[in-house]
């Protein structure tokens, strides 16, 4: 069983990222995926390699944006107080092979925030927080048919909502 926190940014705050094509979405990455299956064949060797890696690394840039929001361990507004706590994020650095740090400051009656290494502060909302989920993994590959009969472990997801991308 595992805690996670996962920090989510405003849909405002991501979309400049996604207009300056620094951050593609799985719509654009899904039209590129299309194309090259499509025309494949007709592509020199070079182009081909081309796409291919180009595909590969929107979809890690993708993957890393969202696993770089979500840390391990929950942290809850008006919970245990934080200063400046290190948690380990989702994302690994393919450098260092560690995950990517972030930082989690909140006192008592006051404002959450977390810090990523590149020293942005993101501010919890106040109003869209402690938003509890669950994550299951089951014994069986499907639920249709039943196919699972027991909930082999299961996770516990706290999510906040943060003004800016971290």
């Amino acid at each position: 069983n595992y805690h996670y926190t996962i920090f989510v940014p405003t849909n405002e705050s991501i979309q400049p990222l996604i207009d300056e094509h620094k951050l593609p979405t799985w719509d654009e990455i899904g039209d590129i995926d299309d194309c090259y299956a499509t025309y494949v064949d007709q592509m020199t060797p070079e182009d081909s390699t081309f796409m291919s890696t180009e595909l590969e690394n929107m979809k890690t840039v993708l993957t890393n944006f969202v696993t770089y929001h979500m840390q391990d361990n929950s942290v809850y507004v008006e919970g245990e107080e934080h200063n400046n706590d290190v948690y380990e994020s989702q994302c690994l650095d393919t450098l260092t092979k560690r995950f990517v740090k972030l930082y989690v400051n909140y006192q008592h009656g006051g404002k959450m925030t977390v810090r990523d290494v590149c020293g942005n502060v993101r501010t919890v909302d106040s109003d869209v927080n402690n938003l509890m989920t669950r994550q299951y993994y089951f014994n069986g590959g499907s639920l249709v048919g039943n196919a699972c009969s027991q909930i082999n472990l299961s996770s516990f997801i706290v999510i906040h909502q943060i003004d800016a991308p971290l």
